[in-house]
């Protein structure tokens, strides 16, 4: 049980550190420093392109459990270390270009190990618990791990408006260096303990795997369940990847909210799709895995919906928590059916291509609602984004479609195992 619960409490550790980095670092490279919107979307999206083109070797690299928990500890100890490092640039007057290279260089790597280690990271999952227990656990990991997003923002306006010694007000990077070695801490501790003696993989299953290393074309053709679930991974994800970019802009040009309120409205979608995971966590082995992946969709595209044409406050706040509720459900639900679909097949090498999808469509999307504004670069702001919210409504119900009228929806438990 022991190594079950540091399962779960690691993924709310890592999101504490990946949630200031995406909000503070970002903030400083760009208002702060002076360093180009572009220059550091170019570092973002390279660090998505490369994890596309390594994340199915590295998934099918990881063929036993002492494969796995190695690539954890050191993924895992290298973005410790370079989130503790993007505090340094924080004490520089006048940085300079070389430092500000290093930076987004740091930035890269930092964005890169953070997804290869979550590859790990799933593949250990059913390492620690048997097959009647995956879709619980994967709940209460991805319920920590909103969770862990909130709090990272709490105790980051914590330190910000605290500031007893006034060390933040010459740069807000530097809390990088408070928080960083204490989460690396606690994040080592938790995958040292999470480690398990007594493996549920064993000799045979591990020499099967290293002989067995399907290539993702492979996989996916002669695996026609695990092949839809990643097509639904790919439209949803298009949809949320784009919300997660473009959210805050979209709610200040097309609502009009101010900044505070901008920020209750996430704060609450952190909360709702914390509380998705723990309803998926509930549903467990009560609702067959293609219905909950059902639910997910359905709820996630109607929240979509309701962001694209929803005109009173409530009704917004409505959309916000059930797209929240959506996503959180549906990462949970849809990791768990990666395990348990195709159950044959090494976790590695599947959650290898599980992973380079879900970053194929983080870079598809924004270009998708880019796209979209330039089409409708001569309408009113508003409108032309509430066209784009619109846009990725349609391929958020076009998920829903994919498990409505396919097999996959019609899946039950015994069937996907």
């Amino acid at each position: 049980m022991k190594q079950r619960v540091l399962w779960i409490l690691y993924d709310g550790l890592n999101s504490i550190i990946i949630i200031i980095g995406a909000v503070y670092f970002t903030k400083w490279l760009i208002a702060d420093a002076g360093v180009p919107d572009s220059a550091v979307a170019i570092t973002v999206s390279s660090a998505s392109i490369v994890f596309i083109l390594l994340a199915p070797r590295f998934g099918a690299a990881l063929t036993s459990e002492t494969k796995a928990y190695r690539a954890l500890f050191w993924t895992t100890a290298a973005v410790g270390i370079l989130a503790t490092a993007l505090g340094l640039p924080g004490f520089l007057a006048e940085p300079t270009q070389a430092a500000l290279g290093t930076a987004l260089l740091g930035f890269f790597c930092l964005n890169l190990l953070y997804q290869l280690s979550l590859i790990a990271y799933n593949c250990y999952l059913p390492a620690l618990v048997g097959s009647d227990d995956i879709e619980r656990f994967s709940g209460f990991g991805e319920a920590a791990g909103q969770i862990g997003s909130v709090i990272g923002l709490l105790i980051a306006l914590a330190l910000l408006s605290l500031d007893p010694w006034e060390w933040l007000s010459g740069s807000t990077v530097r809390m990088f260096l408070l928080i960083g070695p204490f989460v690396l801490v606690l994040l080592i501790v938790a995958v040292m303990g999470m480690r398990n003696r007594h493996s549920r993989l064993g000799s045979e299953a591990i020499m099967e795997n290293e002989l067995h290393r399907p290539s993702v074309w492979a996989l996916l053709k002669g695996h026609r369940l695990f092949a839809l679930l990643i097509l639904v991974v790919f439209l949803y994800n298009n949809a949320f990847a784009t919300l997660q970019v473009f959210s805050s802009s979209y709610i200040a040009i097309a609502w009009g909210w101010p900044e505070k309120k901008i920020g209750l409205g996430l704060l609450m979608t952190l909360l709702g799709a914390g509380l998705g995971g723990y309803a998926a966590s509930l549903c467990g082995t009560r609702l067959p895995i293609g219905r909950q992946l059902l639910v997910g969709t359905v709820v996630f595209a109607t929240s979509v919906t309701g962001l694209a044409m929803a005109s009173l406050d409530w009704l917004r706040f409505l959309s916000l928590i059930g797209g929240g509720f959506g996503v959180g459900f549906l990462a949970a639900t849809a990791r768990a059916a990666a395990v348990l679909l195709a159950a044959e097949l090494p976790v590695g090498s599947k959650f290898g291509v599980y992973g380079a999808v879900s970053r194929t469509s983080a870079i598809f999307g924004p270009l998708l609602w880019a796209g979209v504004l330039s089409l409708l670069s001569g309408t009113e702001p508003a409108l032309a984004r509430q066209v784009a919210m619109g846009v990725l409504a349609g391929v958020a119900w076009a998920a829903a479609g994919v498990v409505v009228f396919s097999s996959l929806g019609a899946v039950s438990r015994t069937a996907s195992t």
